[in-house]
């Protein structure tokens, strides 16, 4: 979080990743341990990723959608400003960003006790070994 806040603003420097992951998904799975944090409220993390958001691709734009989706869920003090972010990327002309905004719109405008959107953004489990796949494989 420090880093993201103090780099240029590049599409290189919001998808700094932390051993094999970006820092987006990184804030999404796990910016909840830190949320409580002198500087690393919800809002504070949602400032500093969205800020860069308008100079990425739409890879990592696709990225930070995945990222406001699961914060909806765990930060309810910054749905509204969430839920205006899917509003507005339904309408942009990339069909994969209006088409995911489009989904996790309608996702996030449930009501607060529906447990598909609970669901939807259960925590990621851990990615196994690739090797253990590989030798799994030929067994």
């Amino acid at each position: 979080m420090k880093v993201l806040s103090k780099l240029e603003v590049r599409q290189t420097r919001v998808r700094i990743r932390f051993g094999d992951r970006p820092a987006g998904y990184i804030l999404g799975e796990y910016g909840h341990l830190i949320a409580n944090d002198a500087g690393y409220s919800p809002l504070e993390q949602f400032q500093v990723l969205h800020s860069k958001s308008q100079f990425c691709v739409a890879s990592t734009r696709s990225l930070l959608l995945s990222t406001y989706i699961k914060w909806v869920n765990v930060f309810p003090e910054i749905k509204p400003q969430l839920i205006n972010i899917f509003e507005r990327y339904r309408h942009v002309l990339d069909a994969e960003l209006q088409q995911r905004a489009c989904e996790f719109y309608a996702l996030a405008s449930r009501s607060d006790d529906d447990e598909v959107l609970q669901n939807v953004c259960e925590e990621m489990p851990p990615f196994p070994p690739r090797c253990l796949l590989i030798s799994n494989g030929f067994d």
